[in-house]
């Protein structure tokens, strides 16, 4: 019989996989209908548990819910914070406002938040194996992982125990390829040495499968373009089980990145040993096992490249 505890993390993991599975529906389809506004909710963290179809229920918007999740200790906060200091500004004047570190933020939980806690332990992870990205050490190289909800669950420090690489991991729930050429650009600006992609699950929808090769390989232009030294990887999008018609299209599309990959010189990471078994209840995330083998094929390529 199952304890308390594990049965509340159970329905806690449940209740946000229903979120982002529910905002992923009342976002699926980009067009209104007659007479519908559309409505963007943009913000940080404290958005991340907003139901956008249940805001939407009885209404006559469109709501979409984008919520981006940033540490402070963010490259890309670090160099706009920079660029916004006044020049004679003395260095060696504190910080006006005290960040405090998540091991502080742990600590001032009490008992009845303890849960939400645990459920927010990957992103506390990440933005640990973030904090100390200014400058690499000696011999590290830098991997940017960019990707949709299908990577809300990896822990870039764990992938990066015992590597000589510093990971960052950026997720940007329900982005498409054409949102991605924006989000993009922000971890463009600290110059990593790999950039790992993973996009395309929430496109197959509303594009065939070369539409979406095609604007894979402009934004993979654009990218090796803006930095030429960087290491572009594309991640291959993971099999679906909420469709069988969308399933039929992750095969076409997978066998087309190869050949995409294989003319432009760039990398790929397979995931053709992540099937059905490996998905949540919905059909379309991964559930506990499935992003461990997904984080295991991530890591097994860093560590032959």
């Amino acid at each position: 019989m199952e304890t308390p505890t594990f049965a509340n993390r159970k329905k806690q993991q449940a209740d946000n996989d229903r979120n982002n599975n529910n905002n992923e529906r009342a976002q699926d389809s980009r067009t209104p209908r007659v007479g519908q506004s559309r409505v963007a909710i943009l913000g940080d963290s404290m958005l991340k548990q907003i139901n956008a179809r249940r805001i939407q229920q009885g209404m006559k918007h469109k709501i979409v819910v984008k919520p981006f999740p940033v540490d402070e200790s963010d490259d890309e906060i670090n160099i706009l914070s920079q660029s916004r200091l006044p020049k004679n500004r003395n260095q060696s004047e504190p910080p006006r406002h005290t960040i405090r570190s998540n091991e502080d933020k742990r600590h001032n939980y009490s008992a009845p938040r303890k849960q939400q806690a645990d459920n927010d332990r990957n992103n506390n992870n990440n933005e640990r194996a973030q904090d100390s990205r200014r400058s690499p050490r000696v011999g590290q190289s830098r991997v940017a992982i960019l990707g949709d909800s299908m990577l809300k669950q990896i822990n870039a420090r764990r992938i990066q125990q015992g590597m000589k690489h510093k990971i960052v991991v950026k997720t940007f729930p329900g982005a498409g390829i054409k949102e991605m050429n924006h989000y993009v650009k922000p971890t463009l600006l600290t110059a990593p040495n790999k950039l790992i992609l993973h996009v395309g699950t929430n496109d197959l929808q509303r594009m065939t499968p070369d539409e979406l090769l095609t604007h894979v390989q402009k934004l993979g232009e654009s990218i090796t373009r803006e930095n030429g030294n960087i290491e572009l990887v594309l991640s291959e999008i993971i099999t679906r089980n909420d469709d069988k018609t969308l399933a039929d299209k992750v095969n076409e599309y997978n066998k087309g990145l190869a050949q995409l990959c294989i003319e432009r010189n760039w990398c790929l990471i397979r995931h053709n040993n992540i099937d059905v078994n490996h998905l949540n209840n919905y059909g379309l995330h991964l559930n506990k096992q499935g992003t461990s083998v997904l984080a295991k094929n991530i890591k097994q390529f860093l560590n032959r490249n």
